[in-house]
């Protein structure tokens, strides 16, 4: 059984229809259901998607998102070396630094990201949308 974590972008990508990944993420998570696959997601990402749905749309539809996340995901704690990991890497960003060490700290086989840029030194798989739904197909 495959690990997959879900950046926040893909999840942004997922609950707001006007961004132009919307339909490829959703295809993404159709075809994941439909294989041997665990869906995770970094806790700190659920704060984002939070804030950047509820300035979008609503705070009703932010809290229906986080639900459609932690009803469909499991959701992986960010510790203190979490935070120590991240802050430490290499990675420019610090968000994405605390991304890409709780995936690595959590053995956790594909980060799917549209952030090309972010994630180079990261030890897990990082793939983007596309590579991943043609490597499942």
């Amino acid at each position: 059984m495959s690990r997959v974590a879900l950046d926040t972008n893909i999840l942004l990508d997922l609950f707001i229809r006007e961004r132009q990944s919307h339909e490829q993420v959703k295809r993404l998570l159709n075809l994941i259901e439909s294989k041997d696959y665990v869906l995770y997601v970094v806790s700190t990402s659920l704060k984002d998607v939070y804030y950047v749905v509820s300035r979008y749309s609503s705070e009703a539809l932010a809290r229906e998102c986080i639900n459609a996340i932690i009803c469909s995901m499991e959701v992986l704690a960010v510790d203190s070396r979490v935070i120590y990991e991240g802050f430490h890497s290499t990675e420019p960003d610090f968000e994405d630094g605390i991304i890409a060490a709780c995936v690595d700290l959590n053995h956790i086989d594909y980060l799917v990201t549209r952030d090309s840029k972010a994630f180079r030194n990261c030890r897990t798989k990082v793939v983007g949308p596309a590579e991943f739904i043609e490597y499942i197909i």
